[in-house]
């Protein structure tokens, strides 16, 4: 039996989306098309106003005005970089209200085996952003994995090599790993333990 095509057509935009397999996506088809007109409505004009989404010249972050909210702000503090490979990593960093520098927003981590190389990555604009910057420290807060620490690597040599170029090598720092607030030791991965002793901090 064919679905009536709205439902169809909207059932295929919706598998299409991470996560949500055909069944799925006819389900949530099928209960859009029971809520009524006015809470639809309400669905499509969120959905048109994403068209007034866009990417912040200065830190390639997303927003709804350029440059955005952060870049705007003269309270930051221009002195610290942040670089994250997503833009909600920024979004979670900023709920803390524990940093107050700057920020830019890779493309992507440093993949070669999907083909993404640091430039699809977004290289060339972070190192135009730092010669233009000059930020005394760039912290890099990527996930702890092989992607992430290959990029982490790949920033730190480049800018060694970029040194006379740049005029100067600023302070290269990462996100502290180790335990997490209330993590027990004897439920805790040697791992995760060895990476919270190479990190610890006075008190």
């Amino acid at each position: 039996m064919k679905y009536p095509k709205p439902l169809s057509d909207l059932s295929h935009e919706l598998s299409l989306l991470p996560g949500i397999g055909p069944k799925l996506a006819l389900r949530l088809a099928f209960f859009i098309s029971q809520r009524g007109e006015e809470k639809n409505l309400s669905l499509i004009e969120a959905l048109q106003n994403l068209k007034n989404i866009k990417k912040c010249s200065q830190c390639n972050a997303l927003s709804e005005t350029d440059p955005c909210e952060i870049c705007s702000d003269p309270s930051r503090n221009n002195e610290i970089l942040c670089v994250v490979s997503d833009v909600r990593d920024l979004w979670k960093i900023e709920s803390t209200k524990s940093y107050s520098g700057r920020y830019f927003v890779l493309n992507s981590l440093i993949v070669p085996l999907e083909g993404i190389d640091p430039e699809k990555a977004g290289m060339t604009e972070l190192f135009s952003l730092i010669r233009a910057k000059k930020p005394k420290e760039i912290v890099i807060a990527f996930d702890f994995s092989m992607e992430g620490q290959t990029t982490s690597l790949y920033i730190k040599e480049r800018l060694s090599s970029q040194r006379d170029q740049l005029g100067y090598i600023p302070q290269l720092t990462r996100l502290a790993v180790g335990l997490s607030m209330g993590d027990n030791l004897g439920n805790t991965d040697e791992f995760t333990i060895s990476q919270a002793i190479l990190h610890r901090q006075k008190i």
